[in-house]
């Protein structure tokens, strides 16, 4: 699914429209108002900013990991691996609007 088609599937969940390429070729929800193409590029762009989020987290598992240990030296504070790594993370990847 191209980035545009998940945009506007998130802008408009249950609106039926066909594409081809990047271009919406025919809008089949008359009561639903289509986005602008400035919407759906903001869309796009949060989208993108989420993905990257999503991945600079790494996966749960590595997360545990280092909260176990963590926990296990006595770390459950500021100074632990876990925390210093999410906070990299945020501080990296400000969420809009931060």
């Amino acid at each position: 699914m191209s980035d545009k088609t998940q945009a506007i599937l998130s802008l408009q969940p249950n609106a039926k429209f066909t594409m081809v390429g990047d271009e919406i070729t025919s809008w089949e929800s008359d009561d639903i108002t289509q986005p602008t193409e400035e919407e759906v590029n903001a869309k796009i762009a949060e989208l993108n900013i989420l993905d990257t989020r999503k991945i600079a987290y790494g996966n749960i598992t590595d997360q545990l990991d280092k909260l176990w240990h963590d926990i296990n030296d006595g770390k459950l504070d500021k100074t632990g691996s876990w925390y210093l790594a999410i906070k990299q993370v945020k501080d990296d990847n400000p969420k809009l609007g931060e």
